[in-house]
């Protein structure tokens, strides 16, 4: 019997049936460079088979294969030493056994604690108090509106208010422009709404029918191989301390796509507290995801949510002192032919800051190649660091602090435009630009 005939047979990789030809515990005949499984081989081969369906290693198994091989099996002493070695695997299986049930018993101590939180929590947000939260745009925001047209005052009608927030209304300008607010999201664009785009949805979401899960906010996350996870991890810390220790007091900030976790993650973090958030995203699915979970966090967080499908934003020019760009310029770059700084420049101050991380490849990848066929409005070419920062310094930033995180190159099929092997860089910075 050759060696495919063989390990078909048993239903075991002939990289395996090698490798105990190789530890001596199969004795093929060979022919030239071939082997020849004959009898014998079938004994030895369902001996192990037998010896792995009781859990024993690759050394428990040399020892049993040794005994049978050096004891006649007429002589007592085989028996007595093969009895020893299974002795000895029951006791070892038993301790394991008992070591087990310790450990679950420990588990469920932590399950039950864990349980215990979530109720709290759960209460918590379920409670009458909670409830009478409102999710609308604070009132003290509306001297920062305007029209993202003609940048003239916009009037509203059909307002409805509760506790000091908008809920709903409808926005509009003498020159025509229109918006609304809607469960206390403002929707910048009133005649365009991504989320019943399929081709949109298709390519901005992962799965919509998982709601565990949200959109964006933590499914690519969750399915990413561990150093992608690492790498971010450090990104986000990196630009928190950052932000905290090296940029002044800033009124309005803003957090395009998924950035908005910067909210939810660093709630505590003095300069969100005591500043005005903007959470922009092409998303109604997004944005309403982003704001479950920062609202289960019973912070009193001054937000506002902008649902923009075309990056014209309903506010003043110049109202914007920072923004969190992290990953966001990334992920807006494969909806919009042009960088996302370009669209919303004038909305930032001259003394603006931005803190960003900024995914890329090298110039020339294919992943970038793969992503610019894949999505029909990407930039062409890819975002990379060069082009990024040419952008940055044209918008009059001068960078202040960098750091090169980390490179990653294996993915989660998330990134199905990604190449095997090559290289997606993550890169952190600090930049700012004077008054003019």
């Amino acid at each position: 019997m050759k060696i495919g005939e063989f390990s078909k047979k048993y239903n075991i990789p002939i990289s395996t049936i090698r490798y105990y030809i190789e530890e001596g515990l199969i004795t093929p005949k060979k022919n030239g460079a071939q082997y020849n499984f004959g009898e014998l081989n079938e004994f030895e081969m369902q001996l192990l088979t037998d010896l792995r369906e009781s859990a024993f290693s690759l050394e428990e198994m040399r020892q049993f294969v040794n005994i049978s091989r050096i004891f006649d099996e007429k002589d007592p002493l085989r028996y007595k030493e093969l009895k020893t070695l299974f002795e000895d695997k029951k006791d070892r299986l038993s301790k394991q056994i008992e070591a087990a049930k310790a450990t679950i018993k420990t588990i469920d101590l932590k399950l039950n604690a864990l349980t215990s939180k979530e109720a709290v929590l759960v209460a918590s947000n379920n409670a009458p108090a909670a409830a009478s939260r409102s999710n609308g745009l604070p009132l003290r925001f509306l001297t920062y509106l305007a029209c993202p047209d003609c940048g003239g005052s916009l009037d509203m009608d059909n307002v409805k208010i509760s506790a000091d927030t908008i809920s709903s209304g409808r926005l509009h300008c003498s020159c025509g422009y229109t918006g609304h607010i809607e469960d206390g999201i403002l929707f910048a664009d009133e005649d365009t709404d991504l989320d019943f785009d399929p081709c949109f949805c298709d390519d901005y979401f992962i799965d919509l029918t998982t709601p565990e899960h949200e959109p964006i906010f933590y499914e690519c996350f969750l399915s990413a191989p561990q150093q992608y996870l690492s790498l971010n991890y450090e990104a986000r810390t990196w630009l928190n301390e950052a932000i905290s220790a090296h940029i002044p007091r800033h009124d309005v900030i803003l957090f395009p796509d998924i950035a908005s976790v910067f909210p939810y993650l660093y709630s505590n973090a003095q300069y969100i507290q005591n500043s005005t958030l903007v959470i922009m995203s092409l998303s109604r699915n997004a944005v309403t995801a982003i704001r479950k979970h920062i609202n289960a966090l019973e912070t009193n967080l001054n937000i506002i949510y902008i649902v923009s499908s075309s990056n014209r934003l309903p506010l003043k020019k110049k109202c914007i002192d920072l923004m969190i760009d992290y990953l966001g310029s990334y992920n807006y770059a494969f909806f919009f032919d042009k960088p996302l700084y370009q669209y919303i420049d004038p909305y930032f101050s001259d003394t603006a800051s931005i803190a960003g991380c900024l995914s890329y490849y090298d110039d020339g990848a294919k992943s970038a190649c793969n992503i610019t066929k894949e999505y029909k409005n990407a930039m062409k070419p890819f975002i990379t660091l060069r082009s990024y920062m040419d952008v940055l310094h044209s918008c009059g930033y001068s960078i202040v602090a960098d750091k090169k995180v980390g490179s990653n190159t294996v993915f989660s099929e998330y990134f199905h435009y990604h190449e095997y092997g090559e290289k997606q860089h993550l890169h952190t910075f600090l930049a700012a630009r004077s008054s003019h």
